[in-house]
């Protein structure tokens, strides 16, 4: 199965033009939170004018983002940004496939090429589905929604739906609002963001079967939105309107902190040659001009991510 592959040792990124990631200090947090839309060092913007960037993926140099807010598919590259998908609603997350082109999630959750699109899941009863992943088989982890942000308290609970060659099965149930998911450098361990509830439920997996499930974090501020895990089992955490992207280690410990450079900060994906770019989407959906105030950024850090497996569904 085709991946992105590293060309460096994963483990010990160079550091060059890499913010300073502070150590936690529980006392400060607030007042970190208060500087937020500051200007960072080591952190360059290369899109703005966005509504809410979302699920952001690298393909060979240029990145594959949608836009829950505008609408769309885009591609960012050196050149600027081009659109792929004008018409696709609330696309919050997107892969690479096997066999060309990208799946993307929306309504439902589709494969598109240049030749066109085909609808590889939808389902009768849910608003959509939200962030998607692949696992080493090239099957598709997706989350399906059946709640709006700030009507909580209406519809019921989502799952994480598991898509394979022989259908779909829910894998992880009981999801308030289901967000980010990200699998362990080893496959052995899935992270799923529950927006609604401000926490990372963890998943502990064996022959691809759920075998264990606690809360891993709980946030004290914001609440979980993009989840990404680097190749020493650092688990970053978007906080939305926390306004910091945080990294927790294995044992849900917060060992590091990036103030986000806008308001929420929505989402990150690694990349580069040796994968220790992180980029970082925000957004500030408060604002009166919320369908242009989101951007995407890029920085160093100084542990790298892993390869991300294509879907081959």
């Amino acid at each position: 199965m085709a991946t992105l592959a590293p060309s460096r040792d994963l483990r010990s990124c160079a550091r060059r033009d890499s913010p300073r990631l502070r150590r936690d200090d529980r006392r400060r947090a607030s007042a970190r939170r208060r500087d937020r839309g500051a200007s960072l060092s080591g952190i360059t913007t290369i899109a703005t004018g966005l509504g809410l960037p979302e699920g952001l993926t690298e393909d060979g140099g240029s990145l594959l983002f949608g836009d829950v807010i505008a609408g769309g598919v885009h591609r960012w590259t050196a050149a600027g940004v081009e659109t792929l998908l004008p018409d696709r609603r609330r696309v919050g997350g997107l892969e690479l496939h096997a066999d060309g082109g990208y799946v993307a999630t929306g309504r439902d959750v589709v494969h598109v090429t240049d030749g066109g699109m085909r609808v590889l899941f939808s389902l009768e009863d849910t608003l959509g589905f939200n962030d998607v992943a692949a696992d080493a088989e090239g099957r598709i982890l997706v989350g399906s929604m059946h709640k709006r942000w700030g009507r909580l308290d209406e519809g019921r609970a989502g799952d994480v739906w598991r898509l394979g060659a022989t259908g779909a099965e829910v894998l992880l149930d009981d999801v308030d609002l289901t967000n980010g998911v990200a699998f362990a450098p080893e496959g052995d361990v899935l992270y799923v963001a529950d927006t609604a509830r401000r926490v990372v439920h963890r998943a502990r997996l064996a022959d691809g079967e759920v075998v264990g499930r606690d809360v891993f974090v709980t946030l004290e501020e914001g609440h979980p939105d993009g989840v990404v895990v680097d190749a020493e089992g650092g688990v970053w955490v978007a906080t939305f309107d926390g306004g910091t992207f945080d990294r927790f280690g294995p044992d849900g410990t917060l060992v590091d902190r990036i103030q986000a450079p806008g308001a929420d900060a929505v989402t990150m994906c690694f990349g580069g040659d040796d994968l220790c770019d992180l980029y970082l989407a925000t957004a500030d959906i408060s604002s009166p001009a919320a369908k242009s105030a989101g951007a995407i950024h890029r920085t160093r850090v100084p542990v790298g991510g892993v390869p991300r497996h294509r879907v081959a569904v």
